[in-house]
């Protein structure tokens, strides 16, 4: 019979060499998420997004729209390599449990069996800079992290994050402050629309669906 200590240390040594495997927003950005006088800006943040799902069975990145001025907009999943070689079935189970079309008995059963879907993104609006520049840390938290509470979280959640429902913006807020940055301009906001149509309003836009941002976010 093998050592179960040699093997618990197998499994911590496999579990390190993932977690190392998986990029750090650091690599692809050459600074640490939320150093001071650093912005990344939306080309950085999806190349990071692809190198993280390339990286890891843990994660999937998809393409939902384009923006008003065309931009890729990202979509990740991210669970347990497990989990996500069944995505169509927690998808199917979510939406019947969503539209509430099903007999209560199933809808229990569904309910014990499904996981929990939790949508997470870096907000609306481009000059709330702390949303969208999070988000790559907390990607690569949920995908590399191997805490109990992290695996757990793995083992029974669906996580969808969304980097930035205005990547517009997030270039025209984070030009803008790099143009400035040193200057007596340096904290204020650009003098155009972060939405070329709407602005600061495209979290309005929910009853109507008028702009392509939140009809692929819808």
């Amino acid at each position: 019979m093998r050592n179960p200590l040699f093997l618990l240390c197998l499994l911590c040594l496999s579990f390190s060499i993932q977690a190392q495997s998986i990029p750090h927003p650091r690599d692809a950005f050459g600074h640490e998420v939320g150093a001071d006088y650093k912005l990344a800006d939306y080309d950085q943040m999806v190349k990071y997004y692809e190198q993280l799902a390339a990286s890891t069975d843990r994660v999937q990145m998809i393409e939902i729209g384009k923006s008003v001025m065309g931009r890729s907009m990202k979509l990740l999943f991210i669970s347990s390599e497990e989990n996500m070689k069944q995505l169509d079935k927690w998808k199917e189970i979510s939406t019947k449990l969503a539209r509430a079309r099903v007999p209560e008995e199933e809808a229990r059963k569904l309910s014990y069996e499904g996981k929990a879907i939790v949508w997470i993104d870096g907000g609306m609006h481009a000059t709330e800079r702390a949303g969208h520049q999070m988000t790559p840390e907390l990607a690569w938290r949920i995908a590399s992290e191997e805490s109990v509470d992290m695996q757990k979280i793995r083992d029974n959640v669906i996580t969808l994050l969304m980097p930035m429902m205005n990547p517009d913006g997030v270039d025209i807020v984070t030009d803008w402050y790099r143009q400035n940055l040193g200057t007596p301009f340096e904290t204020s906001g650009p003098p155009i629309l972060y939405q070329k149509y709407v602005g600061h309003d495209n979290n309005r836009d929910w009853f109507m669906n008028n702009v392509p941002e939140t009809r692929a976010v819808t």
